[in-house]
């Protein structure tokens, strides 16, 4: 699981432990001390703890729903389809940006973050579309190359009517290429997100999450697509399978399977797993945040996913959230420590 960082946190406990460190696990901040304008220290555990600088670094909001709401109103939309990959650490709650609202901190890039794509059935982290399938929109139409990374496919996902698609398969491409597991593999990076093997689509065929049908024209009255938008794109497709490449959207797959042995598939997918939160607090070059007038305020600094000001609309690619944690929290710090022993 190192791509999920840990390595890099054994790592800065270590050091934190070889230069005295104390940390206070299970002491959860209930509020910034703040005196003329500026921050002084933090309330914790009932304690009230002075310091000349405090750095929130508390990551993202993604498991609460008055600030998915308030912040990310696209990811709200998905209702009860939005979730957290995060969601085994249930203590990000946004509390920085709470917090530093409360100092006067500005918050910023409302409406932006990572959404992933999901099955209807398996919210899990999955990330990428189904390569071997056609993925539709709710017109009927392609938009996408549906091996696009995660850092694309979501955007567009939400971009498309009522931010729904649907990945559009036959029985013998889910055999052929569910049973690959240099195909299946692609998609399993969560431990019980099994989405796309067999079983367990066969498991949702049953009760109804995914949609059957003898017929593309039946297949698209059950999922509610365009029958006719849905045929002529089965067809432009199925073309594409025999050419062996995809002059459309040029996707890259080792193959392309056609879709033409009854019984088709319909799987609905929404891109609704939050990934990371781009909403949050205005910092300004030294890691400071700055209220709504761009003022520092003094003694609150900030780094990592409780910023809303260093990834904008895009999320790039991989590793970028611990990037962003390891590069705006060696800032803050950097600065804070500058800034404190000139006092």
């Amino acid at each position: 699981m190192c791509w999920r960082g840990g390595g890099i946190v054994q790592s800065l406990i270590n050091a934190a432990g070889a230069h005295g460190v104390e940390v206070a696990l299970g002491s959860r901040v209930s509020g910034l001390i703040v005196e003329d304008g500026g921050v002084c220290g933090v309330r914790a555990a009932g304690v009230d703890l002075r310091a000349k600088a405090v750095i929130v670094t508390t990551g993202g909001f993604g498991n609460n729903p008055d600030m998915i709401r308030r912040l990310w109103p696209t990811a709200a939309a998905h209702g009860s389809r939005v979730f957290s990959i995060y969601a085994a650490v249930p203590f990000n709650m946004g509390d920085g940006i709470l917090l530093g609202e409360s100092a006067g901190a500005h918050v910023t890039g409302i409406d932006n973050g990572l959404l992933v794509p999901n099955p209807n059935f398996a919210p899990g982290l999955d990330a990428f579309l189904p390569e071997w399938a056609m993925v539709v929109n709710r017109d009927g139409r392609r938009f996408i190359a549906e091996d696009a990374p995660y850092a694309v496919s979501g955007y567009l996902l939400n971009e498309q009517p009522e931010m729904r698609c649907f990945a559009i398969f036959d029985e013998p491409a889910m055999l052929e290429a569910c049973a690959d597991e240099n195909v299946v593999k692609h998609y399993v990076n969560d431990p019980g997100s099994d989405s796309w093997r067999v079983a367990v689509l066969r498991k949702n065929i049953a009760n109804g999450r995914v949609k059957t049908a003898d017929s593309i024209e039946e297949l698209a009255k059950r999922a509610d697509v365009s029958a006719r938008a849905l045929a002529a794109s089965v067809a432009r497709y199925n073309k594409f399978a025999d050419q062996g490449e995809d002059p459309e959207y040029f996707k890259k797959a080792k193959k392309i399977y056609p879709i033409r042995t009854a019984p088709f598939y319909a799987v609905e997918i929404r891109a609704s797993a939050i990934v990371s939160c781009h909403a949050g607090l205005e910092i300004d070059n030294f890691g400071r945040a700055i209220d709504r007038f761009g003022e520092v305020i003094p003694g609150l600094y900030a780094g990592g996913e409780v910023l809303g000001c260093t990834m904008g609309r895009r999320y790039i690619g991989g590793g970028m959230g611990i990037a962003n944690a390891l590069t705006f929290g060696r800032l803050a710090g950097v600065n804070a420590a500058r800034d404190c022993s000139a006092l």
